[in-house]
């Protein structure tokens, strides 16, 4: 290599529209595979809502079916803070 090369800071490729075309495929599927991550985030809220819900339902003690209501409220705002991003 000579001088001029290793000052250069821009990068050339010769490229095809094939090559770009995989480049765009590539990109999508990671989009997908973020949209799963929320998708299982967005079930594991759900789930979480409902097991808390059963428990309010069978418990009696004051204290825990206060408590047990504010974490599902907690709960329900972080799953509605996420369908407003969709």
């Amino acid at each position: 290599m000579d001088s001029n090369n290793k000052k250069s800071k821009t990068i050339r490729f010769n490229t095809s529209s094939k090559d770009l075309e995989k480049f765009e495929r590539v990109k999508l599927e990671d989009t997908k595979v973020f949209n799963m991550e929320e998708k299982l985030l967005k079930i594991e809220l759900e789930e979480k809502i409902i097991n808390l819900t059963a428990e309010l339902e069978n418990s009696t003690d004051k204290q825990a079916r206060k408590e047990l209501k504010q974490e599902i409220k907690e709960l329900q705002k972080r799953l509605a803070k996420l369908n407003e991003q969709k």
